[in-house]
C-alpha cells in the first residue's frame, strides 16, 4: 500500500533512506572513537578485563530508575501539555523522550530537547512553538528545582569561612526565596 502522493518517495522509502544515512553515520563516528583504541595492543585486554570484572548486579536497578525518571519526565510533559488538550496519554509522550535523549547522547548543546519537540508536534500535529515553550517551561522548572536544592545544601552545610559561610546562607535564602 502506497501512501506517498504521485510523483513523490513513498513513506517507508524515505524512511528507510533516513535510517540507513543514520545508522551509517553512528557506525563511522563510532569507529572514529574506537579506532585509536584498537591501535594499542594493552587496550583491548584492559577493555575486556573491566567488563569482566564489572559487578552487574545494580544494572536492572540502574535500568529501572532511568526508566521510571523518564517516565515521569513525560508525565511531567503531560502536565505542562494539558491546557493545549487533555487528549495525551503519557504513552503517547515517551517515545518523543526517548527519541530526544537518544539525540542528546550524539548531538552537543541539548540538541535533542528540539528533536524530541519537532517529533512530538509532527505526531499531534500541534504547532512547534507549543511544544517547545512547554520544553521551555520544564527548563524553568528544572532550574528552580536545582536553585531549591542548592540553597537547602547551603544551609547545611558547615563552612569554615565566616564570610563565605555568610554569603552562602544568604544565597541560599536567596535561591530557596526564587522557588
Amino acid at each position: 500500500m502506497d501512501r506517498s502522493s504521485p510523483g513523490k518517495t513513498p513513506f517507508y522509502r524515505a524512511q528507510w533512506f533516513w535510517l540507513t544515512i543514520c545508522t551509517l553515520s553512528s557506525v563511522l563516528f563510532l569507529w572514529f572513537a574506537v579506532a585509536p583504541l584498537l591501535k594499542d595492543p594493552e587496550a583491548v585486554p584492559k577493555i575486556r578485563s573491566a567488563f569482566t570484572q564489572a559487578d552487574y548486579r545494580t544494572l536492572p536497578l540502574f535500568l529501572l530508575a532511568l526508566f521510571l525518571f523518564y517516565w515521569l519526565k513525560a508525565w511531567r510533559w503531560r502536565l505542562l501539555l494539558k491546557p493545549v488538550g487533555d487528549y495525551r496519554p503519557t504513552t503517547e509522550l515517551f517515545p518523543p523522550i526517548m527519541i530526544g535523549f537518544a539525540v542528546n547522547n550524539v548531538l552537543p548543546a541539548h540538541l535533542g530537547e528540539f528533536v524530541r519537540c519537532f517529533v512530538f508536534a509532527r505526531q499531534h500535529k500541534i504547532a512547534v512553538t507549543t511544544s517547545v515553550s512547554s520544553v521551555v517551561l520544564e527548563r524553568v522548572f528544572d532550574v528552580i528545582a536545582i536553585l531549591f536544592y542548592l540553597g537547602l545544601g547551603l544551609l547545611v552545610v558547615d563552612i569554615p569561612d565566616p564570610t563565605i559561610a555568610t554569603t552562602a546562607k544568604l544565597f541560599a535564602l536567596g535561591a530557596t526565596g526564587c522557588v
